[in-house]
């Protein structure tokens, strides 16, 4: 499908990313904007879905969103990755819940099944005092295997109190107990502290938050050639302390999950894959008042991968969630490919449905009353979107040009809004009351120019807007632009150069938001089969930008560092 993206460790350890907010920036159909400088928030609109839209994995197991349903992008490293896998457009019958905009699933790299061991250990230094180092390493043996990667970053940005700081690990171990049947363990944890700086029309000199966030998932699996069962368990656990700003606040999620799946191939044409899963969110916050919320959620999907012929793919599944506050949900998808092997023409097309339950906040401020403070029956159910896409891929000059054209809308309805009444009583509730209409087109472009130089062009045409006001979305931009070059001097030296563009989009107000196209470069040295040396540019045309209204982003910034492997 053209609808999924494939980032592999490769292209990330080339484009030097360091947090998962970095691959995706250069996927067409995805909008990221920060308020401020790194680790200040960061929101994700893809296509333009809201930024609690779109559900985040670490090998199948559900991340903990903070309060808002927000991912904590600003700090979600690249740890021990091999792959970072994006499917855009609804995606609940596979993955549940929050997949209204899409899923992005962290793959850690395999362990076992080969012999194979090695460590790499590196350190980079650059502009705003920024230090990092990391180190990974794994050992691969037949029957098991260990992988494990940690990193540190620190950087004081150019704004007073600004400062960032992070730490995080992942690891991962494998052990086939007997033939067919293995034991797995992962886990992944970070902690980092953040100077929140405020607005430029509203600064703040002293207030700082920290956010903790763990997870730790035991499983077992047993694949033949026939079929797969996989079952395990997460605990997981999202906590931020903001009691040093100017409005203390605690929030904190810890969730249970018990997760099957089964993948059984009926004929050598058919694969029918089931799953099920039990899930326990403890929900807590304290600002002022105390907010204490438990929710469940069961649920089971089917979904059958149908080969017509050698050309003609069909998929289809269902999926139904129960949950303890709110009604259950059913959800459904349709798909198909067909391959022209002769034009090496790939066309897809997709009907999906899918949901987001309310988020802690929507609960928390779901007050149950009217306008006059006279108690109201308002409970809040799951936002629900149905989309469309039609999509075609090709290769063409024996692979040395691929080229995907994908057309997208979502109808989401139901949407969960904060409505404030005012004076002289100031009584609030939140509602399902609002629609979006999200819709475009994606364009992406790899042409391998010659052996040593390869260009890419992403560019998403897309229009986002409220249909209950007729308003459009905030930050959306009409218009994203992605350009690479990439330029392999020789087999030991390579040079890289990125350009991504936001144009025509709206803040708060109906304000026209400023345009921008930021350039970063990057150069990779292998000295030896040992050392490497990297560096990049930032923002290199010291473009002078806000991401978000109010909060500027970085100046040109540099950065240079050292990788050795043994």
């Amino acid at each position: 499908s053209p609808s999924v993206s494939y980032i592999s460790a490769e292209e990330m350890e080339f484009w030097q990313d360091r947090r998962v907010v970095d691959a995706l920036e250069r996927e067409t159909g995805a909008i990221l904007r920060s308020n401020g400088a790194p680790g200040a928030a960061t929101s994700l609109f893809l296509r333009g879905t809201e930024s609690n839209h779109t559900g985040f994995f670490l090998d199948g197991r559900r991340l903990n969103p903070s309060t808002s349903g927000q991912y904590d992008l600003e700090s979600l490293s690249l740890n021990n990755l091999s792959s970072v896998q994006l499917q855009k457009g609804a995606s609940s019958v596979n993955y549940g819940s929050n997949g209204i905009g899409g899923v992005v699933d962290l793959r850690t790299a395999d362990t076992y099944g080969y012999t194979d061991e090695g460590a790499t250990v590196e350190g980079e230094l650059g502009s705003n005092n920024y230090y990092r180092a990391s180190g990974s390493a794994l050992v691969a043996r037949d029957n098991w295997g260990l992988s494990i990667g940690a990193s540190r970053l620190t950087t004081e940005n150019e704004r007073d109190n600004d400062d960032f700081e992070t730490t995080s690990v992942t690891g991962r171990f494998d052990y086939e107990t007997v033939d067919d049947l293995t034991f797995e363990v992962l886990g992944t944890y970070s902690d980092t502290e953040k100077g929140i700086a405020g607005s430029l029309s509203s600064p703040s000199p002293s207030d700082v938050g920290e956010t903790e966030n763990w997870l730790i998932s035991p499983g077992i699996k047993y694949a033949t050639d026939e079929v797969s069962v996989h079952v395990f368990y997460s605990r997981g656990e999202f906590e931020n302390d903001a009691t040093a700003t100017s409005f203390p606040t605690i929030s904190n999620i810890e969730t249970d999950e018990v997760s099957l799946q089964i993948d059984y191939t009926v004929t050598e044409r058919a694969l029918l894959t089931l799953g099920g899963l039990y899930r326990n969110d403890e929900l807590r916050m304290e600002s002022g008042s105390q907010f204490n919320e438990r929710l469940e959620q069961a649920g089971g999907f089917a979904q059958l991968l149908y080969e017509v012929s050698e050309a003609f793919e069909v998929r289809a599944g269902l999926r139904f969630d129960d949950y303890s506050d709110y009604d259950g949900a059913w959800t459904g998808n349709i798909e198909a490919i067909y391959t022209f092997d002769e034009e090496n023409l790939s066309v897809f097309a997709k009907l999906s449905e899918s949901y987001a339950p309310p988020t802690a906040l929507d609960l928390a401020f779901d007050s149950n009353q009217n306008s006059d403070g006279s108690p109201a029956n308002t409970p809040l159910q799951p936002e629900a979107s149905v989309s469309y896409e039609l999509g075609l891929r090709q290769s063409l000059f024996e692979d040395q040009l691929e080229w995907s054209l994908v057309m997208f809308r979502n109808e989401i309805d139901e949407l969960v809004q904060y409505l404030g009444h005012g004076a002289p009583l100031y009584y609030s509730d939140t509602y399902n009351v609002g629609k979006a209409r999200t819709e475009g087109v994606e364009l992406g472009v790899d042409y391998t120019a010659t052996s040593k130089v390869n260009l890419g062009l992403g560019y998403t045409y897309l229009t986002a807007e409220n249909e209950e006001t007729g308003q459009r979305l905030l930050r959306r931009a009409r218009h994203t632009l992605q350009l690479s070059a990439d330029y392999f001097i020789t087999d030991y030296l390579s040079l890289g150069a990125i350009g991504t563009g936001y144009f025509d989009s709206e803040e708060v107000g109906n304000v026209d938001h400023e345009d921008s196209f930021v350039v970063d470069l990057v150069a990779n040295w292998d000295v030896n089969d040992r050392w490497s040396i990297f560096a990049r540019a930032e923002n290199v045309l010291d473009e002078v930008y806000e991401s978000v209204a109010g909060y500027p982003s970085l100046g040109r910034t540099g950065y240079i560092g050292a990788r050795l492997s043994f």
